[in-house]
């Protein structure tokens, strides 16, 4: 091993969790009854206590010891060798590479039965497991066994056979996984920033270039997963949910019908798979009932949930409630949210906070709304969080008919909109309305708002569908409805654009 340096010690020695520090020391005091071992315990508990790293402070405590950086790479060598005897570091690869090494030894004692028998274990457990990375190294050593030493004693035509398929064969299977994995590689190398404009042709080019997918026909689960997961990632980098779901929705099914050995292994991609249609599905209904297996996951899976995917199930849950007018459940929904639930990046947060603020708005919560709304505009985050949740809190302040403190704050979101340079044509109309308004009558609020109302219908149905994408995050022109007939408003947002087109063109009928 090369030279351990002071913090690489110092950065595992922090990684471990108060049970993993209580492991290693009675394996220290177990095995080492060395009057020198209790250098390297000083060394281990002088480093756990230091917060951050001090090097001088290390050097000058331990300065008359002798050999330091070789007690350092030794230490680090002990703690490794502690957590791989842990049961939390133990999985079938570990086992697999551990019983290659073991056949390394027995090799070289000649201890040839003893050798073919470990062998013959570790194919088992390879092929059940499906462990194409490593099935190529044990059908090596098969053949090198009995080439060198065996000289195929006791073995016939038919299992020489199928040992010559198997070699052979095994590596198209490793092939198929690996241009999966480079493939989706690619693309998330070419997120980084440096190299982030060529996203766009890549993926067109990596999808042009893909073979149409035929479910379930890859020569192993590995890769049938990764073709998978690549079409899936491409999919929803392309924006394209209906695809995306399919995809996910091919590997909830698929993952679902594994072995029982396989399965437990890729619970975790199971579960990732089922909130990937869960997000991306266009269709309510469906969702509902994949919300069923979501809810049915047992306490002991629920570890298989990153907290990614348990918050996109939960995004989505809310969406569903807050576009059909299901406000109660979507309060009970929030309510049963983990308070230690960690959120991926700053993104997430915000947004589920918008969703939260739209709950206690459809729950006539306006006080509860307008303090996640404050929380959110304090953030230097992205433009369309800042400009919906602007937009959010004028809605209400105007709904609760406090026109002066409405009048000092448009002028304000108008500054900081001109300031970040982040108007879109919507904002400017809405923004222009509530100013005519505030300085109006009531009485001829209503008028103005159909007017608005007529102008902005026609300009969704003769414009893009991007230009409808603001609805997804409030129901505008069902709130107009509302202000101007006092109509039911139970959808403050849409599901998807197609159901706002569906919106528009039954309103252009009527």
């Amino acid at each position: 091993m090369n030279r351990i340096t002071t913090f690489k010690l110092y950065e595992l020695i922090k990684s471990l969790k108060k049970e993993e520090k209580r492991s290693f020391k009675l394996l220290s005091k177990k095995y080492d009854s060395n009057k020198d071992s209790s250098i390297y315990l000083q060394v281990f508990d002088y480093l756990d206590k230091q917060m951050p790293l001090d090097r001088k402070k290390f050097k000058l405590k331990f300065k008359t010891t002798k050999g330091l950086s070789g007690i350092q790479t030794y230490l680090y060598q002990q703690i490794l060798k502690s957590l791989r005897g842990q049961q939390a570091y133990k999985n079938i690869d570990v086992e697999l590479i551990e019983g290659l090494i073991d056949l390394e030894v027995l090799f070289r004692k000649n201890l040839l039965n003893t050798t073919l028998d470990k062998l013959l274990e570790l194919q088992e457990i390879a092929e059940k497991h499906q462990r194409i990375l490593l099935l190529p190294l044990i059908y090596e050593w098969w053949f090198k066994l009995q080439n060198t030493r065996l000289r195929y004693d006791d073995i016939n035509d038919a299992t020489f056979d199928a040992y010559e398929q198997k070699y052979s064969s095994i590596f198209s299977a490793a092939k198929e996984y690996a241009d999966c994995r480079i493939q989706l590689g690619r693309v998330f190398f070419s997120t980084n920033q440096t190299f982030s404009r060529r996203l766009p042709t890549l993926i067109q080019d990596i999808s042009d270039n893909l073979a149409s997918y035929e479910p379930f026909q890859k020569q192993s689960v590995p890769s049938e997963i990764a073709a998978i997961q690549l079409r899936a990632y491409l999919a929803a980098m392309n924006r394209d949910t209906v695809q995306a779901a399919k995809y996910h929705q091919y590997l909830y099914d698929y993952t679902k019908q594994l072995p029982i050995a396989l399965y437990n292994e890729n619970k975790r991609i199971h579960y990732q798979a089922l909130a990937g249609v869960i997000a991306n599905s266009t269709d309510w209904e469906t969702v509902v009932l994949l919300l069923n297996d979501f809810n049915n996951i047992k306490s002991e899976d629920q570890k298989h949930l990153s907290s990614y995917s348990r918050l996109c199930i939960i995004s989505t849950q809310l969406k569903g409630y807050l576009s059909t007018g299901l406000f109660k459940e979507s309060k009970a929904c929030i309510e049963k949210i983990p308070p230690d639930l960690e959120y991926p990046n700053q993104t997430i947060s915000i947004f589920l906070k918008y969703q939260f603020a739209l709950s206690h708005y459809g729950n006539k919560d306006y006080d509860g709304a307008l303090g996640l709304l404050d929380e959110i505009l304090k953030h230097k985050g992205a433009a369309k969080p800042t400009n919906y949740s602007s937009l959010l809190k004028i809605v209400i302040l105007y709904e609760q008919e406090k026109y002066i403190l409405l009048d000092s704050y448009l002028n304000n979101v108008r500054r900081n909109f001109n300031k970040k340079e982040i108007w879109f044509e919507f904002d400017k109309g809405f923004i222009s309305l509530m100013n005519k308004l505030i300085s109006l009558p009531k009485k001829e609020h209503k008028q103005e708002l159909i007017d608005f109302r007529i102008k902005w219908h026609h300009f969704l149905i003769n414009n893009s569908s991007i230009q409808r994408e603001f609805l997804l995050y409030f129901n505008y022109l069902g709130w107009l409805d509302y202000q101007m007939d006092k109509k039911d408003f139970k959808k403050v947002c849409f599901w998807a654009l197609e159901d706002i087109d569906a919106a528009l063109q039954e309103t252009e009928k009527a």
